[in-house]
């Protein structure tokens, strides 16, 4: 069963004193502005458990995930929200709490089925990028684009707010 991911990059406008949505734009085929989706693939299930509560099975398995949405979330991800707020639990990390549970947790087993020839199935362990890291990575992408210059100083700056259907 495949989950939808709704995750936004959001950064704090020292100017207005207000949390925005802050991704980039591209052109759709229409020609039209239209910002990305911070997380386009839904079958990634490993980083959502670690992000979630994995199916009401107790806390996110990340650090530094608060459950609900900010007090001063963005005008935009609050409005986007209210259509889901029956039923759906919602979450947010700082960019600084998952820089700092990337380094605690660079790496986690990836267990795989190995099949040989001659039909004694074996499981194969091998270490990944845990689920801070890809989600890192990804915002590290993002604020390539948006921000390179001055992240490092300022990471608390910014949060990932998000839910998973």
């Amino acid at each position: 069963m495949s989950r939808t991911p709704y995750f936004y990059l959001e950064k704090f406008n020292s100017n207005t004193n207000k949390w925005e949505v802050y991704l980039p734009y591209i052109k759709n085929d229409k020609g039209e502005f239209k910002q990305i989706d911070f997380w386009p693939w839904n079958a990634t299930h490993d980083v959502f458990n670690a992000f979630t509560d994995t199916f009401g099975g107790g806390a996110p398995s990340v650090n530094g995930v608060h459950t609900g949405l900010p007090y001063n979330v963005s005008e935009e991800v609050k409005e986007v929200a209210k259509h889901f707020e029956e039923g759906y639990t919602f979450y947010w990390i700082s960019y600084a709490d998952l820089c700092c549970e990337a380094l605690r947790v660079p790496q986690v087993e990836d267990p795989e089925w190995e099949y040989s020839e001659d039909g004694d199935d074996r499981v194969i362990t091998k270490m990944v990028d845990s689920p801070a890291v890809v989600m890192k990575k990804r915002v590290d992408e993002i604020l390539s684009v948006m921000d390179d210059w001055w992240v490092e100083e300022n990471r608390i700056y910014y949060r990932i707010v998000y839910w998973v259907c």
